[in-house]
């Protein structure tokens, strides 16, 4: 007898925490039903798209605070150089770590598909490791971008910035040079 009723406490249990488990599986369901409601507002954009803009804005608000560091660095370096204008530079060229300008082709490491350049086997290490040394912010959009994909430009001191595109290049050369008159 004492048996049976610690099998039927056990079944009771058990059964309660099934109901448990299909209530919980139940409201993430409407929880999941509600934030694909909330991302496909928009009836002209898809829904991947705006899952694309949702994903962009959370970047802009957890940039690292290494990245940001590293761009104010790089902009501090920039303003004491007191530059020309900027240069296209062919990436490959480029220590992607130090951002600096080399002669000779830099040393390739591949991450996910995509090629990036470091000066030596620490770097090469790092940027493996790395994703917040593998992307930059664009000096002018303030954007975040990958630097294997990045246009690439030095000032006349071998400093790499990296921009979205040409044009944002063009428009900070134009910039720059409208604020040293």
């Amino acid at each position: 007898m004492f048996k049976l009723r610690n099998i039927f406490v056990i079944m009771v249990a058990f059964g309660v925490v099934i109901l448990f488990s299909q209530q919980i599986f139940a409201e993430n369901i409407v929880k999941m039903e509600n934030a694909v409601k909330a991302v496909s507002v928009d009836g002209e954009k898809s829904m991947k798209e705006n899952i694309q803009e949702k994903a962009q804005e959370k970047m802009k608000e957890i940039v690292p605070q290494e990245v940001k560091d590293t761009v104010q660095q790089d902009m501090k370096k920039h303003e004491e150089h007191n530059m020309s204008a900027l240069t296209k530079i062919d990436i490959q060229y480029v220590c992607m770590v130090n951002n600096k300008k080399f002669d000779k082709p830099q040393i390739p490491v591949e991450v996910n598909g995509k090629t990036y350049y470091g000066c030596c086997e620490m770097c090469k290490a790092r940027l493996t490791a790395s994703e917040e040394l593998r992307q930059a912010v664009d000096p002018l959009s303030g954007k975040i971008v990958d630097k294997a994909t990045a246009i690439a430009a030095s000032d006349s001191h071998g400093q790499v910035y990296y921009f979205e595109n040409e044009e944002n290049m063009l428009l900070f050369n134009k910039q720059k040079s409208k604020s040293e008159k």
